[in-house]
């Protein structure tokens, strides 16, 4: 019944999810082409933000940190979804983080395999979850903005399926794709 009632869920909100993909290509489009014009100002933030501590940590403890960083963020787009716009905004910029890193990966003739190896296997759990999760608040959003008399009832039902599909999707494809980054792709980069 679960499994039924996430795909029905989902299904309902697809074209939200779509939206959030679209914000998503359109943010990494950006950030691949502006990699010269923002390298000077991004690079210093993600050494700080994402690298800080990872060599020196275990792989259990980074996994940790992966996925409370991301049960934050995507606690972050499930709310902001509210205000409908400002999920969007996240998303390109997650998408423009992306993008750069994908330049930064080529530019410094890492290649290809590194950046497959280092982003697919963990991302294939961590973006749909992103995705699912600004989708969900943007529905949120819409039905608060919108003109509909059983406003509240509508919000209420929402809410109870925002709560569901957090627990049972988000939080354990987050679970999953922590570990795989920090095992996985981490000894796929690293050798």
């Amino acid at each position: 019944m679960m499994a039924e009632d996430i795909h029905e869920i989902l299904k309902k909100n697809k074209n939200l999810i779509l939206l959030s993909v679209i914000f998503f290509i359109i943010g990494g489009v950006a950030g691949f082409l502006s990699f010269e014009k923002t390298e000077g100002q991004i690079l210093p933030v993600l050494k700080d933000v994402v690298f800080a501590n990872i060599i020196e940590e275990s792989k259990f403890q980074t996994a940790l940190n992966i996925l409370s960083r991301n049960l934050w963020a995507t606690a972050i787009l499930l709310i902001s979804g509210f205000t409908v716009i400002l999920s969007l905004v996240i998303l390109f910029f997650n998408g423009f983080i992306f993008g750069f890193v994908s330049k930064l990966t080529l530019t410094r003739n890492l290649g290809i395999d590194i950046l497959i190896k280092g982003v697919l296997p963990h991302s294939i759990f961590e973006l749909p979850a992103f995705l699912i999760s600004a989708a969900i608040g943007i529905r949120a959003g819409i039905i608060i903005f919108g003109t509909r008399k059983d406003r509240i009832q509508n919000l209420i039902s929402h809410l109870k399926e925002l709560i569901f599909i957090y627990l049972f999707l988000i939080i354990p494809l987050l679970v999953i794709a922590a570990f795989v980054e920090a095992f996985v792709s981490a000894s796929l980069v690293l050798g």
